[in-house]
Formats: structure tokens, C-alpha cells, sequence
């Protein structure tokens, strides 16, 4: 998902990153090309793209640090 956001905003600086839901829906389509995301708890990929979400979101909107 990391790849795939990454990607999408080098592709098109303008464009808004996918929110948790629409990251959620992408999730269910990954699983029918990567068979080991099956293995793993739905409740937690949800998670992950909410994560990563709000984690994208912070980052654009500078609000925050950036680790030493």
C-alpha cells in the first residue's frame, strides 16, 4: 500500500491519497493477487490503511516531526 500511494502521488503531484476506506476496498482486490494476504487478519489490514492514511495525511500537512 506504502508502494502503491508512493507511486500514485510521483505519478500526480495534484492528486489526494486514497483515504482508509478506499485503501480498505483496494485490500480485497490485493488478495485475490497476493494469496498470502489471506493469512492475515482483515481486522488488522484495516488498521494498516487507516495508518497509513492518517500517517500520509500528517506528512502533507506537515504536522509532523521528522525523526534524528
Amino acid at each position: 500500500m506504502l508502494e502503491m500511494q508512493s507511486k500514485y502521488y510521483k505519478n500526480n503531484k495534484d492528486s489526494k491519497f486514497l483515504n482508509g476506506f478506499a485503501m480498505n476496498f483496494l485490500v480485497k482486490q490485493l488478495k485475490t493477487e497476493y494469496s498470502w494476504l489471506k493469512q492475515a487478519e482483515s481486522t488488522s489490514l484495516q488498521d494498516i490503511c487507516e495508518t497509513l492514511a492518517v500517517a500520509f495525511q500528517r506528512f502533507f500537512k506537515k504536522l509532523g516531526d521528522i525523526l534524528n
